[in-house]
């Protein structure tokens, strides 16, 4: 006969203890110029781990003159720009980024060399709320990096392109340069460099928008260059200068170089300088747009002197509000 032994015998297992995976925080604080530039650098590690609805909460002003650049650079080398948060494709912002209406002061502004899109945010997909953008007691710039040849880019201070929402943001006293080469389609725009999604209350101030056409198409607006979905209440003051054209298609508008969207109850105050672009004043005729103006043919002086930026405007003119 068998006889059970306490080595061979069945034993009751223990219950198992299963430990959950601690849960993505729904809000992220935002504090330092260090966190903001790390949320350039790293938001792709970033994303994955989070929910949809995750807020990047800005909870206090951010200057970037009082940042350390050469100590927090990536690898350990010198940063002297910041590149998109988003800023691909293949990466996009994706998350909702509420500022606080809290200034984000002094910070110049790239692609990755190379890179498609060049802004604060590069492709928009999520939400943007509450942003304030200024250059501080500086003069900064968004620049697109590399030879644009033969694909598509977009540039605008606070995204290159924005596919999702944004609302009440602001950004003042960037210049804003790119140069299209052979085959190539870029996108300019003071506020962003093309829309496909909403946008409302939306204001962008430009010192100098610049871009040159060698055999390319170039698109450029002093809201934005180009528009495919809805902008409301929103305004753009800008100078907006082509440099040089050969060949290609050119336009340059007041407020957006492309409209095959919808514009409503918005307006601009741009100076438009060309060789021979197609230019038109608000929009081209092609979209829809209503209740919206632009102040033709007069001079504006920029005042960049106080402390937050927000740029004055002084209007010296002789000429009249031409209704769209």
């Amino acid at each position: 006969m068998y006889t059970s032994s306490p080595e061979n015998s069945i034993r009751p297992r223990k219950p198992r203890r299963y430990v959950s995976a601690p849960e993505a925080p729904s809000e992220i604080g935002i504090r330092t110029a260090r966190q903001l530039n790390n949320l350039s650098l790293y938001y792709e590690q970033y994303s994955p781990l989070l929910a949809k609805d995750t807020t990047f909460q800005q909870e206090r002003s951010i200057d970037y003159s009082g940042y350390d650049w050469a100590a927090y650079g990536r690898n350990d080398t010198v940063v002297t720009s910041q590149q998109p948060i988003g800023s691909s494709a293949v990466v996009p912002f994706t998350h909702i980024y509420d500022g606080g209406t809290y200034p984000i002061a002094a910070v110049p502004l790239q692609s990755p060399n190379g890179g498609d899109y060049a802004g604060l945010f590069g492709l928009n997909q999520g939400s943007l709320r509450n942003v304030v953008l200024t250059t501080g007691e500086q003069d900064y710039s968004v620049t697109l990096r590399g030879i644009l040849r033969l694909r598509t880019a977009y540039v605008g201070a606070l995204a290159g392109r924005n596919d999702g929402t944004v609302y009440n943001c602001a950004a003042a006293g960037y210049s804003v340069t790119a140069h299209a080469y052979q085959g190539s389609v870029l996108y300019m725009g003071g506020f962003v460099g093309y829309n496909a999604g909403t946008i409302r209350s939306g204001s962008v101030s430009t010192p100098s928008l610049t871009a040159s056409s060698n055999y390319a198409r170039l698109l450029m607006g002093g809201f934005t260059g180009g528009n495919s979905g809805l902008v409301s209440q929103s305004y753009a003051m800008a100078n907006v200068e082509v440099l040089q054209i050969r060949g290609g298609g050119v336009a340059l508008s007041g407020f957006a170089g492309e409209n095959i969207g919808s514009i409503r109850s918005s307006y601009c105050a741009t100076a438009l300088t060309s060789p021979g672009a197609d230019t038109y004043g608000f929009a081209p005729a092609t979209g829809s747009t209503s209740g919206c103006y632009y102040l033709s043919g007069g001079t504006r002086t920029y005042l960049l002197n106080s402390l937050l930026n927000y740029v004055s405007i002084v209007f010296y003119f002789y000429v009249f509000f031409a209704r769209i």
